[in-house]
């Protein structure tokens, strides 16, 4: 299921690339002690740092840390990790490959273009790139943030549905014939978690470099070249771990773990109590609870002190808080209770709550109320149902609604121009194309403020509207570096 998986991924728009037929080489060989154990050690590798952190850990293990979404995207990288590493070969002193293996073995069996194109893979190494111009449904030119080289157009369909100008791509450019194409495994990252790996990777190449010796490249039997290109290698885990470290710390929002504050599952409880006493009465003997609290006409609460929290620290808890006017402390509400009609109607945010208010009730109202029932409503139902509704359609046209909207942001930035910004140390736009480093900040500012703009026109689907802001650099005076 996972070669699968890798083999969809991987050969993307070239599905003659060889890829196919790599993966069904692997699966047959795996099954030999050599390549499993070759695979294992660069999959441990791959994942170390990880694994380190979490104890032993299979693939499965891995996959319920991360999510599914987060293991298919990082999956891909894996397995070109493993492509592309040389293993120190068990029976002498050289290095093993599996593309090598499979092209001395199968090769015979692929066009010349299929053999480039894995060898090209073998070669190759993951970088981090900036994304600085696009043309739809054509290609994407990419600058690498690491190394000091050209911008390389990719000439790729799929690259541009995926990414929109300034993302950050951690990826693999792959020579096939005049063209250079994205190999499968990719990876969005935040320009934060980017700006860190790139930094830490620029300084370890840098004195991993100043730390080999011609005796070293001796005794290794490497040129420099050779060393060079294994060190870069390593990047691929290095890039993915971040972004896996990045991806974990987000926190996620799973409706079945979201419990209140004394770690019960989160649902909604409704409880109805038939009145059949005076409401009147009803009334008097709730404003009289000491439990009780007055709420508006007809509507009382149960607040409770804010004491030992037992979801502290979990993903995700609820609850609602409101301050005493008196002591002016913050409770928490345990329960609300209204009067409606010919109901007393008792709501909280768990079962267990919803069991003992039922109790604390029954036994304080007395003949005054009939028998309760209570319905329980689970946050899943909640959430599916609004999701469940189409949002309701404006009656501006969308050409007038967008001309609308561009207008006020043109009144705004028209505006912001001359606004002092923490971001650029207390200047205003205008005063930072003065200065070196204030053109800088600016630069990063606008590419963020442009990168926001086009990544959620893109997530509506409205990405041939998003919000021009070519103007700005023009008024500005400045240019992307």
């Amino acid at each position: 299921m996972q070669l699968l998986l890798i083999q969809t991924q991987t050969c993307g728009e070239n599905m003659d690339n060889g890829i196919a037929s790599l993966i069904k080489f692997l699966a047959d060989a795996k099954s030999e002690s050599e390549c499993s154990r070759y695979f294992s050690v660069a999959i441990d590798s791959f994942f170390e740092e990880l694994m380190q952190e979490e104890g032993g850990l299979s693939l499965e293990d891995i996959e319920l840390i991360l999510g599914e979404e987060a293991y298919n995207q990082i999956y891909p990288c894996m397995m070109e990790y493993f492509f592309s590493t040389d293993c120190p070969d068990v029976d002498d002193d050289g290095y093993w490959n599996i593309i090598d293996s499979f092209l001395k073995s199968r090769g015979r069996a692929l066009s010349q273009k299929q053999k480039d194109y894995l060898v090209n893979l073998r070669n190759s190494h993951m970088s981090i790139y900036e994304v600085v111009d696009m043309v739809p449904d054509k290609s994407i030119t990419l600058k690498d943030l690491i190394q000091n080289k050209p911008k390389v157009v990719v000439t790729e369909k799929m690259a541009t549905i995926g990414a929109v100008k300034w993302d950050r791509l951690a990826a693999r450019l792959i020579k096939q014939g005049d063209k250079t194409v994205l190999s499968g495994g990719g990876l969005n990252l935040r320009k934060d978690c980017a700006d860190e790996v790139i930094d830490f990777l620029k300084t370890m190449h840098k004195e991993m470099k100043k730390a080999i010796t011609p005796a070293m490249l001796k005794e290794f039997g490497l040129s420099a070249e050779e060393m060079d290109s294994m060190q870069k290698k390593i990047w691929a885990k290095e890039i993915s771990m971040a972004w896996m470290m990045d991806a974990l710390e987000k926190p996620k929002l799973d409706a079945s773990r979201m419990t209140n504050s004394d770690g019960h599952q989160l649902q909604f409880c409704t409880i109805q109590f038939p009145i059949k006493g005076s409401k009147k009465k009803l009334e008097k003997l709730l404003d009289n609870l000491p439990e009780i609290a007055p709420d508006g006409e007809f509507a009382w609460l149960w607040p409770v002190e804010n004491k030992g929290d037992k979801a502290r620290g979990k993903t995700a808890y609820f609850e609602t808080h409101v301050q005493n006017e008196g002591d002016k402390k913050t409770y928490k509400v345990f329960a609300t209770m209204e009067i409606k009609g010919k109901k007393l109607i008792i709501q909280t945010n768990s079962y267990q709550r919803a069991n003992i208010a039922e109790e604390y009730y029954k036994r304080n109202l007395g003949d005054l109320v009939g028998k309760s029932l209570i319905s329980i409503e689970n946050i899943e139902k909640i959430l599916n149902s609004l999701g469940a509704h189409e949002p309701k359609q404006s009656e501006i046209p969308l050409e007038e609604q967008i001309k609308i909207i561009t207008e006020m942001k043109n009144s705004h930035y028209a505006d912001w121009l001359d606004v002092k910004l923490p971001a650029l140390k207390n200047k205003t736009p205008r005063s930072a194309a003065k200065t070196k480093i204030g053109r800088q900040r600016l630069v990063d500012l606008l590419k963020d403020m442009q990168n926001t703009e086009l990544s959620r026109t893109k997530r509506e689907n409205i990405g041939e509207h998003a919000y021009d802001f070519s103007w700005m650099w023009e008024e500005l005076g400045i240019t992307a570096r």
